[in-house]
């Protein structure tokens, strides 16, 4: 079953629908392509350099390291946050503002492209995490089926 937000249906988005898009920025514009590219973009348009934190000046590389890690990991909690906030209110009975989801989702994948840049890892090496995640999680639930048919 797919799921998408009503407004995306609304709008005739599918699941394999991709949008054309031209993203202009003062230091590189973004078109579609690889994760890399896109992960390479996000890296050169959110810098960690002592000029946007000036707590960074004169900061060795493993300090820098540490200080990009742990910043990416509060952008990602903020984000997090915003999209537990929205959920919470869904539980509530509020309708779920698609906007605010429109602004969420973009605002998560920036903070994980930047924790992959910060890790090290190419599109190809999260290509493989995710096959390796997906084949290990897949082949525990047939083990569980196969425990729960025995078993009955």
């Amino acid at each position: 079953m797919v799921i998408l937000a009503p407004a995306a249906r609304e709008r005739g988005h599918t699941v394999r629908q991709t949008t054309d898009f031209n993203m202009q920025s003062p230091k590189k514009s973004l078109e579609l392509g690889t994760i890399d590219e896109l992960k390479s973009f996000v890296a050169q348009n959110y810098v960690f350099d002592e000029f946007t934190y000036p707590s960074l000046k004169g900061a060795t590389e493993c300090e820098r390291f540490t200080f990009s890690l742990n910043h990416s990991a509060l952008h990602f909690s903020k984000t997090a946050g915003q999209l537990a906030t929205l959920c919470e209110r869904a539980d509530h009975g509020h309708q779920v503002d698609d906007a605010a989801l429109q602004e969420i989702v973009p605002k998560a994948l920036i903070s994980v492209l930047r924790l992959a840049e910060i890790a090290g890892l190419s599109e190809a090496d999260l290509v493989r995490a995710i096959h390796a995640k997906y084949e290990a999680s897949s082949s525990a639930h047939s083990k569980d089926a196969a425990r729960k048919r025995s078993a009955a």
